[in-house]
């Protein structure tokens, strides 16, 4: 077997169908807990199976770098898009009047802001728009109980 020759191949529910781009999605490698690296998705099946919901993709590895043989299971993570900007602890989030608003620490008072939302994953939630910035003290616990004006303090290490 040529080692320099393997194929990542796993299945992905067809919800992700649409979001999963040859040559733009990539697949985290994880085994035995241990992250491996990325591989650029090089093959999607152009059907779904009609059992199991699920398509085919397959990405390939660039070297053995990654000390896999032929046969080891892994973990993927499938990554559709990437994008960097501000985030927050999920929870931070209330909705208040159906609109995504999260409180600040101004002055020991609470000071809500409306946000609109993006990407959320392992926790952390994006912030698309809103007037939040790095210096606010984004309260994350104990929010859902607030009002604007409520006095807050803070405890622990103030993160």
């Amino acid at each position: 077997t040529d080692l320099s020759q393997l194929e990542i191949s796993t299945y992905v529910p067809q919800e992700c169908y649409d979001r999963v781009l040859i040559g733009k999605s990539i697949m985290k490698i994880i085994h035995q807990d241990r992250e491996l690296g990325e591989v650029t998705i090089v093959y999607k099946s152009p059907t779904i199976n009609t059992v199991l919901r699920t398509f085919e993709v397959r990405g390939k590895l660039e070297s053995d770098s990654m000390k896999l043989v032929p046969g080891n299971l892994v973990r993927v993570l499938l990554v559709t898009e990437r994008r960097e900007g501000a985030g927050i602890p999920s929870g931070a989030v209330v909705m208040r009047k159906d609109k995504a608003c999260v409180f600040i620490n101004e002055s020991g008072k609470a000071l809500l802001k409306e946000i609109e939302t993006g990407l959320e994953n392992e926790g952390r939630i994006e912030i698309r728009s809103g007037e939040v910035t790095e210096k606010d003290q984004v309260i994350h616990v104990g929010q859902n109980m607030l009002n604007p004006g409520d006095p807050v303090k803070v405890t622990g290490g103030g993160n």
